[in-house]
């Protein structure tokens, strides 16, 4: 107890002494944690973002026209077994015109009722670990081979830009957060070596 008390009572002296240069190297250590700290939850709170953004990519997957309709429901099972889709919408011909009509806020096919030239689709859903570029180019590539199928429609260009982005972003954090760490460290360390020169002295 003496010997603690002793460091205890040497540390308040030189902190005393020496106030304004402990309270800078106290300020400048809560500081660089703080900044830490700071990039980890702006890193987490990033990578939730993408994910988020991902979560909503869509495939829409079109129908050749030779197609009957009652084969529909057998496409529909053929294209939902498949590995990595986790759901599937089936876009009709009456659908694609109501769609169509809500996005131009006026109906176009006025008078097609019996010809309609809209081609039926199919909207694909898929599991996380599937949205990216390397896995939906490769599901692209199995439905073009299809006989039934006549196009695969999806936001590829984007994907690559945001993955790209997002790489970018990941090697620029983590060479930010390890300078951050580093500088703590070594801002710790010196702190730790003058208070202990400062108590062997006294």
């Amino acid at each position: 107890m003496t010997r603690i008390a002793y460091i205890l009572k040497e540390f308040i002296r030189n902190l005393y002494r020496h106030i304004g240069m402990t309270f800078s190297s106290l300020l400048s250590l809560i500081l660089l944690f703080l900044l830490f700290d700071l990039f980890w939850i702006a890193a987490a709170t990033s990578d939730k973002l993408y994910n988020d953004l991902i979560s909503e990519m869509r495939m829409e997957v079109f129908v050749s026209e030779d197609v009957p309709d009652d084969s529909i429901s057998i496409l529909q099972s053929s294209i939902t077994q498949t590995e990595g889709v986790v759901g599937v919408s089936y876009i009709s011909k009456d659908k694609a015109r109501e769609i169509l009509r809500q996005m131009l806020g006026t109906d176009l096919l006025v008078g097609y009722d019996e010809t309609n030239p809209l081609p039926r689709s199919f909207i694909l859903r898929f599991t996380p670990e599937y949205l990216n570029t390397e896995d939906l180019a490769a599901l692209e590539q199995q439905f073009s081979q299809m006989p039934q199928i006549t196009n695969v429609v999806y936001s590829k260009n984007w994907l690559t830009k945001t993955e790209q982005t997002r790489t970018i972003i990941q090697r620029f954090g983590m060479a930010l957060g390890l300078f951050i760490l580093l500088t703590a460290l070594i801002s710790t360390v010196n702190s730790l070596r003058l208070m202990t020169r400062a108590r062997t002295v006294g």
